[in-house]
């Protein structure tokens, strides 16, 4: 993802809609420049050195012009692209935009900022056409193309934040497995772990099972079942014995949930 601070106004260089049954073009390296494109139907595929996209229906691609790429397909595609120079830099400190580098992001919302800009630039052409005027951005499409960056920005924070949160509930959810593994034959429990990582018990709760699918009695039951079998298999100790040495007093019980997590019978 890309963070920018913006030190000055777009100047609109190009805003088009284009349709066609095959596309190619190699986007160049250009300094302070922006291009945005809109897929509305189709694909392209983006590629370079390093790697290859593709673009689907109703996605964004912004292109910083870092280095050369090829945009492509052999099918038909319809696609909205605006170019602008604008001073910027990349950094981390607020204000920022962000804005996508290698994703393809879905943003349906787009279009109409998109083709509100086309109109605009397209009557700025005419305008200078017919009076001579020497090119400009109105102050018009440069508030379209700061409405435009916001709503980009909006999608591509939220997808951010997500991420960085789903970073933190993964490492909470793998030093959680970790502790769970290491004390295999203790009855641990939630707020043992939650203690152990140094944050509440209903919170471990919640990260554990965002980001694994599972509940932690349900993880710790699996790990303490393949132990079990384990134990049966490599050191032939029996399933009721190997089960006393896992923490369970009823080898019973460790057969009913074996069934019920896997569909068959532990000793199978």
């Amino acid at each position: 993802m890309y963070s920018i601070n913006l030190k000055s106004l777009p100047v609109l260089q190009y805003a088009h809609e284009y349709s066609s049954h095959s596309y190619i073009t190699q986007l160049r390296t250009r300094q302070q420049f922006i291009e945005l494109t809109y897929l509305e139907e189709g694909s392209l595929t983006l590629s370079d050195e390093q790697e290859t996209i593709v673009m689907k229906e109703d996605t964004l691609m912004a292109y910083l012009y870092p280095n050369k790429k090829n945009l492509f397909t052999d099918k038909y595609q319809k696609h909205l692209t605006i170019g602008f120079s604008i001073d910027f830099e990349y950094s981390d400190k607020e204000p920022k935009i962000f804005l996508p580098s290698n994703e393809i992001i879905a943003m349906p919302n787009v279009k109409p900022l998109f083709t509100k800009i086309i109109e605009e630039y397209n009557m700025n052409l005419q305008v200078e056409k017919d009076y001579s005027f020497h090119s400009y951005t109105s102050m018009k499409i440069n508030s379209l193309i700061f409405d435009l960056l916001n709503e980009i920005n909006s999608i591509c924070k939220k997808i951010v934040e997500k991420n960085e949160r789903n970073f933190g509930y993964d490492r909470y959810a793998k030093k959680a497995k970790i502790y769970i593994l290491n004390n295999i034959t203790k009855q641990v429990t939630v707020s043992d772990i939650a203690a152990e990582l140094g944050i509440s018990p209903g919170f471990l709760s919640r990260v554990f099972k965002s980001a694994t699918n599972q509940t932690l009695i349900e993880y710790t039951n699996y790990a303490k079942l393949y132990k079990i079998k384990e134990l049966n298999a490599t050191k032939g100790i029996t399933i009721k014995e190997a089960a006393y040495q896992l923490g369970f007093s009823d080898p019973n019980y460790v057969s009913r949930l074996y069934k019920k997590y896997f569909g068959k019978n532990i000793t199978d």
